[in-house]
């Protein structure tokens, strides 16, 4: 499995690696076998078409895209409407399938996130600076 956030804008490189080595840690401590990717771009359906085009190699290339249900399409903005479909679109033209997974809850984990980090970070104040203010935007929580 290839997993990736989306980051729209530029980050810090002190925290692009922190937000990396977050990601890896929770991945690996939850023993999911996967890669993270994380993708610097202006607009999300460009990040995702960077993710798509740039994940795997070979027999490695993953064959389907995995997205969160756009629950506020009512209310949201005609743009990210028209990023959101364009995204499945992309994914269409390299012939993949594509999931839309939709929970009663949505898909927002950051709060089981966040206690994760709480308990990592119990025993080691130092990482904390790196980790505070960093957020990331993903195509699962659109």
């Amino acid at each position: 499995m290839i997993t990736g956030d989306i980051q729209c804008g530029t980050l810090k490189q002190r925290d692009r690696l922190a937000i990396y080595r977050k990601a890896n840690s929770w991945i690996r401590r939850h023993k999911i076998k996967a890669f993270y990717n994380l993708v610097e771009a202006d607009q999300f359906d460009t990040g995702a078409k960077s993710l798509i085009e740039l994940a795997g190699l070979g027999k490695l290339k993953p064959n389907l895209l995995m997205m969160g249900f756009k629950s506020d399409w009512q209310t949201s903005e005609r743009q990210k409407m028209i990023q959101y479909f364009n995204v499945i679109h992309e994914a269409l033209d390299h012939y993949m399938a594509v999931a839309i997974l939709r929970v009663p809850c949505g898909l927002d984990f950051s709060n089981v996130v966040r206690e994760d980090e709480d308990v990592e970070l119990k025993g080691s104040p130092d990482k904390h600076w790196l980790l505070k203010g960093v957020e990331t935007s993903s195509p699962t929580t659109s």
